[in-house]
């Protein structure tokens, strides 16, 4: 679902992943259990987004307390967090040093989820598609926040320029009502002289 990507998203970039390997993320997670944290799998053996199989998966039903945890998603991102800082920080490591989305996708796959090699023949494209598409709709969030923030900065620095210079130039007429607005904004206003009664 579109808020359990939302969510993962926040996640990983709150920890400090860059997009592509979040991206990464996301891709292997839309093959493994396509965003259905209450996901199982492989008869049984493998639970939630990731897919946790056999001892993992008792491992992740444990920490959240059993099937009815499965429903917890930063529960289940906190578990894969602590297993990237122990059982699988050489996963984390391998993660961390990718520059591009194909690689990241890769070392997850491979590391972290760990299918058959069949499974991962099948599900490559899927995983790729999904990193891709991934990195496409969250991966200019941080970039265009920036641009924009950039954007406005200028937008001030140009007013405050027209604002000081309205003497020496012909904008002075159209400009001097906005910086008598602005300087009439910045002043408080006296208080009322008799306070009212509730």
């Amino acid at each position: 679902s579109p808020a359990v990507q939302d969510q993962i998203w926040r996640f990983f970039s709150e920890k400090g992943l860059a997009p592509h390997q979040i991206a990464a993320i996301l891709g292997n997670v839309s093959a493994e259990s396509a965003f259905n944290p209450m996901a199982v799998g492989d008869g049984g053996t493998s639970f939630g987004l990731f897919q946790h199989h056999a001892g993992r998966g008792q491992g992740l039903l444990g920490a959240l307390g059993g099937m009815g945890g499965l429903g917890n998603v930063e529960a289940q991102l906190e578990y894969v967090w602590g297993e990237l800082l122990t059982t699988h920080s050489g996963a984390f490591d391998n993660l961390l040093k990718t520059t591009n989305v194909t690689d990241a996708t890769s070392v997850w796959m491979r590391q972290f989820e760990v299918p058959s090699n069949t499974a991962m023949m099948e599900s490559w494209g899927t995983r790729l598609g999904g990193a891709e598409e991934a990195l496409a709709k969250f991966g200019t969030t941080a970039t265009t926040a920036q641009q924009t923030l950039g954007t406005l900065g200028q937008g001030f620095d140009v007013l405050g320029g027209l604002l000081s210079s309205e003497e020496t130039t012909e904008l002075g007429p159209l400009v001097r009502p906005l910086k008598h607005f602005v300087e009439r904004c910045g002043r408080k206003r006296p208080g009322p002289a008799h306070p009212r009664l509730p």
